[in-house]
């Protein structure tokens, strides 16, 4: 699958969310449990150098998203929506039997419960490739003034109303709810 074949994925999915205007993270997780039918918990963490800053952790009845504490808000988001990313596409981990996820992601925790719960995995490229576009996409889309009112960007130097244009035929046109 190519870069352009994973943005429009991505597209196509974010085109399918509620994504609120301003953006509130509560709201949104709220709009996801919702649509999956499940209930999502975001769980603060922190990792230890040279681990992952996220994971998702899909169980019987509801996902948890664990993300990096220690970061910047805006890191904490991508993170997040990274994560969030995995979940939506229902990315199936694969097995890695030299991943030391449960010592390097949750130190606090013991690690056999952590390892039963995770099954010791890791996602293959592709897989984050489609994480790390739906989160600069949604990042974007949240971020970007003439995404949430149309008209934000009419009073916009030329220069500043081109870079927008260029920005939104990147990410496609996202119809706000």
């Amino acid at each position: 699958m190519s870069d352009r074949d994973v943005r429009e994925r991505c597209r196509a999915l974010i085109d399918t969310l509620e994504i609120p205007v301003p953006f509130d993270l509560d709201e949104f997780r709220l709009g996801l449990e919702r649509r999956r039918g499940r209930s999502i918990y975001m769980i603060p963490i922190t990792t230890v150098p040279g681990a992952p800053c996220g994971m998702w952790v899909r169980t019987a009845g509801s996902d948890y998203v664990f993300y990096e504490q220690g970061t910047s808000p805006l890191h904490r988001r991508h993170i997040i929506m990274h994560e969030i990313g995995h979940m939506l596409f229902g990315h199936q981990a694969r097995s890695d039997p030299d991943a030391d996820v449960p010592e390097t992601l949750l130190p606090d925790l013991d690690p056999e419960l952590v390892r039963s719960m995770l099954g010791r995995t890791v996602y293959d490229s592709m897989q984050e490739l489609e994480a790390e576009t739906f989160a600069d996409l949604v990042s974007v889309i949240i971020d970007m003034p003439s995404s949430r009112n149309p008209d934000a960007a009419r009073g916009a130097q030329p220069e500043q109303t081109d870079i927008v244009s260029r920005i939104e035929q990147t990410v496609g046109e996202h119809r706000r709810r």
